[in-house]
């Protein structure tokens, strides 16, 4: 199936799962591109392009959490004819964590496991610049002590003229994001974090505990924020585990 939510999304005639995927905060849906090749069989990925960049970059970003889970909803539907994985990176384990409490709250039917990387529990705010309280050099700056952006990138005028209104709308997606308690996930949560990131707090890792009922794992590889570049190889065989073991 290819939407403009989904444009890379693919149809595999014996699929048993679909794993939906949500990119980092100025991310978009070619970082999934190649995931399809690293699943197991019978897993459909299906990368989520998010208004404002990617395939989309001619519309208007979204820049509130209800207003940009209330939009997936509609699209989500169409996929839960077969059970449905949701795997979110920084600000995109967020918008999934909330699609599942949403999808639970409209269909009754909550997603199969929810794989959340580089991201503090929903009640436990990452500490960052703000993209009200910051201009858009503190803003780079932060991105690249993250290791979200190389400098070169950063040196591009045209490139970031672009990009940082993607990056204050996802920004602005998290910071006013209000968390509200509601009965635990019964399904699995997997985290997966880098050793070295400063931006995810051994209380915000522990804090996905108490969003499920079900299983909580945590996985850990070497590496900051973005280890997923530094440990793409060992990151994916984990998830495809993950995948090849849910019924």
């Amino acid at each position: 199936m290819r939407t403009r939510w989904f444009p890379y999304g693919t149809r595999q005639p014996n699929a048993r799962l679909r794993l939906l995927c949500l990119p980092y905060a100025g991310g978009n849906a070619r970082m999934f591109r190649s995931w399809g090749a690293e699943m197991p069989e019978g897993v459909e990925v299906c990368p989520v392009e998010l208004p404002g960049r990617g395939t989309r970059r001619g519309e208007g970003c979204v820049s509130s959490m209800s207003s940009l889970v209330e939009a997936m909803v509609e699209e989500t539907e169409a996929l839960l004819d077969l059970p449905l994985a949701i795997f979110g990176y920084s600000m995109g384990g967020l918008v999934g964590f909330e699609l599942a409490r949403v999808l639970r709250r409209l269909y009754g039917r909550e997603p199969v496991a929810l794989l959340v990387a580089a991201q503090n529990a929903p009640s436990v705010p990452l500490e960052r610049p703000t993209a009200r309280g910051s201009t858009d050099e503190e803003l780079s700056a932060a991105l690249y002590r993250s290791g979200g952006m190389p400098a070169e990138a950063l040196a591009n005028d045209r490139f970031m003229r672009a990009f940082l209104p993607v990056l204050r709308a996802d920004y602005a997606v998290v910071d006013t994001y209000a968390y509200a308690p509601e009965l635990p996930l019964s399904c699995p949560i997997h985290l997966y974090t880098g050793t070295e990131d400063a931006l995810v707090s051994e209380r915000g890792q522990e804090g996905w505990r108490r969003e499920t009922s079900g299983p909580f794992v945590v996985h850990r590889f070497p590496g900051g924020h973005y280890f997923v570049r530094e440990a793409e190889g060992p990151f994916l065989a984990s998830v495809s585990g993950v995948l090849r073991e849910l019924p």
